[in-house]
């Protein structure tokens, strides 16, 4: 009892020494500041890196929202450029592109998301609308069949509407 009253209780930065003190144990002193900076790097870069994605997404989705298309489409680059999940910033940026007439520069980005994602039918979708609006049906109706052959339901409804 006596020992208890004279003992600190222990706390974060106790916990945080005795940690330190293990890895130190296990993989010696010299390489011990090594790891504790590859610790803080790869947290650091990686987890800033996602966070830095994430919000790119979300800012291009608010301003795709508010039909602000060519703040959306610097977004989405960013956000592919930050490791950002290639399906949505690609294709969003494909179809932002689309609704600012930028159709060249829209089917540039559909053979990008093709590249990475090779079935992907937003990428298809988005090509037979550019090709539609350019007055190139059956390029168009050949885009929508294949996207609704991965079953992207948009180019499913758009074939039955034209009657396909």
């Amino acid at each position: 009892d006596e020992v208890s009253k004279t003992k600190d209780p222990p706390t974060a930065t106790t916990s945080r020494a005795a940690a330190l003190r293990l890895v130190s144990l296990l993989f010696g002193g010299a390489s011990l500041a090594l790891i504790m900076w590859l610790v803080l790097f790869l947290c650091g870069v990686v987890g800033g890196k996602a966070m830095a994605a994430d919000d790119s997404l979300r800012a291009g989705i608010e301003n795709m929202r508010q039909k602000n298309y060519k703040a959306a489409v610097s977004h989405f680059a960013a956000a592919t450029g930050q490791g950002a999940d290639v399906m949505l910033a690609l294709g969003s940026q494909a179809e932002c592109l689309y609704y600012l007439n930028e159709y060249e520069n829209a089917l540039k980005i559909c053979d990008e998301l093709t590249a990475r994602i090779p079935n992907c039918g937003r990428a298809a979708h988005i090509r037979g609308l550019v090709f539609r609006r350019q007055g190139k049906t059956p390029e168009a109706l050949e885009q929508f069949r294949w996207a609704a052959r991965t079953g992207h339901i948009a180019s499913i409804a758009m074939l039955r509407k034209e009657g396909q």
